[in-house]
């Protein structure tokens, strides 16, 4: 059979990894100008594929403006490829939608040169999503191409996603770097003969792939000269200078016959998985998470209703904080596995996606509030309280308000059933004030802007006005909400107003007060889906009475558990009221030694030291008001303070290091919730939690991009050629769960992405990793790693010292993980509050959208990319198809499937919509993503 060999020049490039980005820019510089010289001079060269990822023509045109011509002539020629991606991620460490708006904002990045490729290249991620099937096709891409993760697989196969789907895969067995360096010579046919027979070997089409380049590597001007070589001496192969398209196209017009794989790819043997990196640095995964929820969970939505409302179109500002959480999500950096300097320079983009996020949040919960309560009317305090999942919740809100009442005086109304509901105050700061003072000119200045009620960017509660001698003092009481009485107000004015113009004064000083602000908690009940309902704000003269009280009692209860510390162990027992089940032993810390690297864990070469005890009882206190109870339980761990120097144990030295659990119950909630705060002063370590279960299961669910996908229990096993070590940690996003028979119990996660389920001899135990800490970015010494994964560079920062806070939550359950895993969603996404001040509301609660099904998750809420109305995205994680309705919280007249680059999708046999009243009535298959359109 004649074989066509097509050959793809590339690179591969780290944006930041072994140096930090702007090293590597000066090197991609570099690069991408060799490239448009050579392109410019060389006909012959025909190709070169930009590895997938457009944020790279970004890096490069901020520097090289100049040449940006060049760079769109040469990708419009075909003679450069870009896209789809803006950045190649970590697939298990991001959410399903942070992949899905990585292509929406590589294509935007891309539109300006031409076409993207319409192949989904991740070369270098560390694993796959079983998912990711499913998300090529959404995107209208023809097949999919990996590398590490991929089982024993042929070079081409079909990858079924989790709805039975396939799509065309592309295996790289030999990875994305196996014709790297083709210089002309007389080794030149004989290497790549080699490296045929072994494609040929493992392929079931007559093309072959041979990828031209690897990690920062230059585009190689010989490749015209070596081709020729080639098909001069390898005669029954025709070796052609192509593109990736190109090659798939190939297969595709083949139409072989190939073997279908079904589920994620995170096998071991043929390359480096790295599945350390799931837990190398935490402070990273959590903060992205925090991140993702923002964006998705709230900015989004909540401009997207507000912007329905008249508010400002926050698109462009949205658009931007994605692009610098997307600059976080390089499998490199979103996997801490880079030097220091890499992982310092993330948390300001963490912080520009905080700032931009919290503050289209608060402006869109504004813009709301002021539409449901008219301004109309006598001025009243009120809080609004928001809720982002798509089912009616009740739940514990904490806020921070800045109400001109006395401490511990507020109270709230439930404007539907008249309940009086109680406030916790759990922290309040001392009063501030500051002043300043004006000539008559400002002041006649500010007097314009307190017509409105308002000064220095604050609403007057209270005005006092004091002539003495030759200047005048105004006592002014500010809020961020409130307002004083109108009248009251305008005397008020026109007294500073005559003042000011008698001339008799010279200066104005103004004493600014503010009231104290106040971090308080509630219950809010039936707060509807993805919307919000008002409450009012009232005195109550029982709130001396209702404050948290202290005591040393080992126990505390509310209507679903009993939880009970051991003095001992500080381990503690839930006891599930409503089924007697009990939970023994939970909450203990288990520290072991780490010898790995960023990228594995190994423990130490010969013995290992395990640590699951305080180093003396813990000291343990309860408190309980009528929202809460809750344990704290302070002691300290003594840990070794590092490896010994030959790394083989773990030193004789130890450190102290206080671990402080906070266990609360809350009032209605069916959850356990936990707050563990520890101060790392210990190196070379892994430090996990442990959840026993008291059950012995095959099988684990977890919660993972736009599904949940069941793994087995217990360390896979591995074989004598394999490159790695298989391990039994595993990627989560929020949950995983444990069940024999009608026994369950769920560990939730906030921004805690590794667990383990250890196949124990009687009991399986949970265990979530909360530190990792390892002082090398790679080394060649792993018990877990056949070699270098990187370069050995010390890496201080990855051994996480200081103080760390994590956030993790039980749910013990009956029946399904089904019936419950809403709970996960709950517990990271907390409802907000804002505090106002108005007229009295047309409404006392509204929703945007919900869904009658609480197992049917919705992922987006958000303006589509083009034009006005709303884009609405959902999964259905079930084995079984389900009918959904959506009740849709604001007028829209068509309703239409779009598939993710949201554009209108063929008629679909299987999901067919049905609009009436303001409901989308449809049956959703198993696992499979829906995106609605409405306009």
């Amino acid at each position: 059979m004649k074989r066509t060999a097509i050959v793809v020049s590339h690179t591969h490039w780290d944006r930041e990894w072994y140096l930090p980005f702007q090293e590597f820019r000066m090197r991609l510089v570099d690069m991408v100008d060799a490239l448009l010289d050579l392109l410019d001079e060389e006909e012959a060269y025909r190709h070169f594929m930009m590895d997938g990822q457009t944020i790279i023509l970004e890096d490069y045109l901020e520097v090289r403006p100049d040449r940006r011509d060049e760079l769109e002539r040469y990708v419009q020629q075909g003679r450069i490829s870009i896209g789809p991606w803006y950045v190649l991620p970590d697939e298990a460490l991001v959410s399903g939608e942070a992949l899905v708006r990585n292509l929406m904002v590589g294509e935007r990045a891309a539109a300006p040169f031409g076409e993207t490729m319409t192949v989904g290249y991740l070369p270098d991620t560390f694993g796959h999503v079983n998912q990711l099937p499913q998300i090529v096709r959404g995107w209208g891409l023809k097949a999919a191409v990996v590398t590490r993760g991929v089982p024993d697989m042929p070079c081409e196969f079909l990858w079924q996603g989790a709805d039975g789907v396939p799509v065309l895969t592309i295996n790289l067995r030999q990875s994305y770097g196996n014709a790297l360096y083709l210089f002309p010579g007389e080794h030149l046919a004989p290497r790549m003969r080699s490296m045929a027979d072994d494609l040929i070997e493992h392929s079931p089409v007559s093309s072959l792939l041979f990828l031209n380049g690897v990690d920062h590597h230059f585009p190689e001007e010989e490749i015209p000269q070596a081709i020729e070589q080639l098909n001069e001496q390898l005669s029954d192969i025709d070796f052609v200078h192509g593109t990736l398209e190109q090659f798939v196209d190939a297969v595709i017009a083949s139409e072989p016959e190939l073997e279908t794989y079904r589920g994620e790819m995170r096998d071991h043997k043929m390359h480096y998985l790295l599945p350390g990196v799931l837990s190398t640095r935490m402070w990273i995964k959590q903060r992205n998470a925090t991140c993702q929820r923002l964006l998705e969970r709230w900015a989004e939505p909540l401009s997207s209703w507000a912007h329905t409302l008249g508010a400002k179109d926050r698109r462009p500002l949205l658009r931007q904080a994605w692009r610098y959480l997307l600059q976080n999500h390089p499998h490199d950096s979103i996997c801490g596995c880079s030097v220091d300097q890499v992982h310092e320079e993330m948390a300001p983009r963490f912080d520009w996606v905080e700032q931009i996020g919290e503050r289209i949040v608060s402006e869109s919960m504004e813009a709301i509030a002021s539409q449901v309560a008219s301004p109309a009317g006598e001025g009243a305090f009120r809080l609004f309280v928001f809720n982002s999942e798509s089912g009616p919740r009740t739940g514990v809100v904490t806020t921070t308000v800045q109400l001109p009442m006395e401490q511990g005086s507020l109270a709230l109304r439930d404007r539907e059933t008249e309940e009086i509901l109680p406030v916790e105050v759990i922290e309040q700061q001392e009063p501030s004030s500051f002043s300043f003072v004006v000539d008559s000119d400002r002041a006649f200045l500010l007097l314009a802007e307190m017509t409105e009620g308002q000064l220095v960017d604050k609403r007057i509660l209270e005005l006092s006005i004091e002539p003495e001698g030759e200047k005048v003092v105004l006592n002014v009481l500010a809020a961020e909400v409130g307002g004083i009485d109108p009248e009251e107000l305008a005397a008020h004015l026109a007294e500073l107003e005559a003042l000011i113009r008698s001339n008799e004064y010279h200066s104005f000083h103004y004493r600014m007060r503010y009231p104290p602000q106040s971090t308080v908690r509630f219950l809010a009940q039936d707060v509807p889906a993805m919307g919000v309902k008002v409450f009012d704000v009232v005195p109550d003269g029982q709130a001396a009475e209702r404050k948290a009280e202290e005591s040393g009692e080992l126990k505390i209860a509310n209507q679903f558990f009993t939880v009970r510390a051991d003095p001992e162990t500080g381990t503690v027992t839930v006891t599930d009221r409503e089924s007697g089940e009990v939970f023994e032993g939970l909450n203990r810390f288990v520290d072991g030694g780490d010898a790995g690297d960023e990228y594995n864990y190994s423990p130490p070469l010969e013995e290992d030291l395990l640590v699951s005890e305080f180093d003396a009882p813990p000291e343990i206190t309860s408190m309980r008001s009528e929202i809460a109870e809750t344990l704290r339980l302070s002691g300290r761990y003594r840990l070794p303070a590092s490896l010994s120097p030959d790394r083989s144990t773990r030193s004789e030295e130890r450190v102290d290091v206080p671990i402080v659990t906070s266990i609360t119950l809350y009032s209605n909630v069916r959850r356990v919730d936990f707050e563990t705060t520890i101060e790392n002063q210990a190196e070379d370590h892994r430090l996990r939690v442990h959840f026993p279960t008291g059950m012995s299961a095959s099988h684990a669910v977890a919660d993972t991009a736009f599904d949940v996908f069941s793994r087995p229990v217990g360390v896979p096993e591995g074989g004598d050629d394999w490159h790695e070590t298989p391990m039994g940690t595993y990627p989560l996003e929020r949950f995983v769960s444990v069940q024999e028979g009608e026994r369950g119990l769920m560990v939730v996660t906030d921004g805690l992405p590794e667990y383990e389920v250890i196949d124990g001899k009687d009991e399986d135990i949970v265990a979530i990793t909360l530190l990792r800490c390892v002082g090398w970015l790679s080394r060649d010494d792993l018990l877990t790693r056949d070699g270098n994964a990187g370069p050995t560079k010390a890496t201080p920062g990855a051994q996480c010292p200081g103080r760390h806070t994590f956030r993790y939550s039980l749910v013990p359950h009956t029946g399904s993980w089904e019936d419950v895993f809403l709970s996960a969603h709950q517990f990271v996404n907390p409802m907000r509050a804002l505090e106002t001040w108005g007229g009295e509301p047309d409404q006392t609660s509204h929703s945007l959208v919900e869904v009658n099904l609480s197992q049917v998750i919705v992922s987006a809420v958000k303006q589509p990319e083009e034009g006005e109305g709303l884009v609405i995205r959902l999964y259905n994680p079930l084995s079984d198809p389900v009918e959904v309705r959506l009740r849709i919280g604001i007028p829209f007249s068509t309703a239409q499937l779009v598939d993710l680059r949201e554009e209108p999708l063929e008629k679909d046999e299987e999901v067919a919509l049905f609009v009436n009243s303001g409901c989308v009535d449809m049956p959703i298959p198993s696992k499979r993503i829906v995106t609605l359109l409405l306009r």
